[in-house]
């Protein structure tokens, strides 16, 4: 496992620091060492400032589109319609 440090948050006016908990937030959340390496590699390749989840323009998501892909995601794997800020109740 390995723990990926969220230090900004998208909002529908765009990148926010911290968490939306706080602007001085960090939140941690332990991944599978193969997803953590997966993300690692997708930011590395967008630049420091470059989204690592892009739109098909090659853009950052918009709020509304990162919802609408959660949503075909979780009714493709056969979940409950659940909103993305409460992943953590699946775990």
């Amino acid at each position: 496992m390995k723990e990926l440090h969220v230090r900004q948050h998208l909002t529908t006016t765009g990148l926010s620091a911290g968490t939306k908990t706080g602007a001085d937030d960090v939140r941690s959340i332990s991944l599978p060492t193969w997803v953590a390496d997966l993300l690692m590699t997708r930011y590395e390749t967008s630049g420091p400032d470059g989204p690592v989840f892009r739109n098909t323009h090659g853009g950052r998501l918009t709020v509304d589109l990162a919802e609408k892909k959660f949503r075909a995601i979780c009714d493709e794997a056969g979940l409950p319609s659940i909103a993305s800020t409460t992943c953590d109740t699946l775990r």
